[in-house]
């Protein structure tokens, strides 16, 4: 294996993500995390080179686009770097007539 994208929400949460990172390196296997819940970890370790990103204006992120009406307001890189987002839950807001669409209605 020479790349691995943990994700904190599959593999246990961020003490995961960081036991599977360690154990990765240890080994010299390059680590990707995925972008948005990892932007600040993959900040805080000199180590970790790149994440995975999306092209906000790629078709296919269509769904990205119908949750968070705003992302290029959150996800802004420059010179193939990303700046950290300073607003809470990564300067995302969520579409609130998809959440209204989403509820589980009670009987």
């Amino acid at each position: 294996m020479d790349i691995i994208e943990p994700d904190s929400d599959y593999c246990g949460g961020i003490t995961e993500f960081l036991r599977t990172t360690g154990l990765a390196w240890s080994y010299s296997v390059m680590i990707s995390p995925h972008v948005l819940q990892h932007m600040h970890l993959v900040a805080a370790f000199l180590k970790i080179m790149w994440v995975e990103f999306f092209m906000v204006d790629n078709e296919l992120v269509d769904f990205i686009l119908r949750f968070f009406p705003e992302p290029k307001k959150a996800l802004q890189y420059r010179g193939g770097m990303l700046d950290l987002p300073k607003a809470p839950w990564f300067g995302l807001k969520v579409n609130p007539e998809l959440v209204e669409r989403c509820k589980v209605k009670e009987n």
